[in-house]
């Protein structure tokens, strides 16, 4: 049975690569970091963009990287554009925050349960070790929870970075007051 199910999974993903390579499901090429020049910066044209496929789109219906935008607006001394980029900011800060607290939450109560399982093999008249499995078994229930919860700041920044930046982008664009 197993080998039927890794021949099936191999054919599957041999079908894909050669799908796309004929680029029959349509890949998009994205632009490379040198494709946005000087030019392209001075004049300042609308970005389109598509919130559901999470895309960014030039005047001429070509793909921008969302890392490019980002670093296009940081540049811009707009009041609206700096709002979005300090919003955007601060989730990133929240972020990896709780990637780190995951992280810590997970290796300290593996070590914890280990150390006081050892402690607890070790002198069998303590009952200290039950305080260190409780404690590490905490954390390690915690982790989940917190790798979860960091779904939340990553989807805010998505927002932001695919529609609320775009929007303060095109409205400073399309203002007459842009010098």
């Amino acid at each position: 049975m197993k080998t039927i199910i890794y021949l099936t999974a191999l054919y599957l993903t041999l079908q894909f690569n050669l799908s796309a390579q004929v680029n029959r499901y349509q890949l998009d090429d994205f632009q490379t970091e040198n494709s946005i020049t000087k030019n392209d910066c001075d004049k300042q044209r609308p970005v389109y963009y598509n919130f559901s496929k999470r895309r960014l789109y030039a005047s001429n219906k070509m793909p921008i990287r969302g890392g490019d935008f980002l670093n296009l607006c940081r540049g811009i001394n707009d009041h609206n554009v700096q709002i979005q980029i300090r919003r955007y900011n601060e989730l990133t800060r929240r972020k990896k925050g709780l990637v780190t607290a995951t992280i810590i939450c997970g290796v300290g109560g593996y070590l914890t349960l280990i150390a006081s399982t050892m402690m607890g093999i070790s002198s069998y008249s303590s009952d200290r070790h039950y305080i260190g499995m409780a404690i590490g078994g905490a954390a390690l229930l915690a982790t989940p929870f917190l790798a979860i919860s960091t779904a939340i700041p990553h989807q805010k920044r998505k927002e932001i970075l695919f529609h609320d930046l775009p929007e303060a982008y095109n409205f400073y664009v399309t203002s007459p007051t842009n010098p």
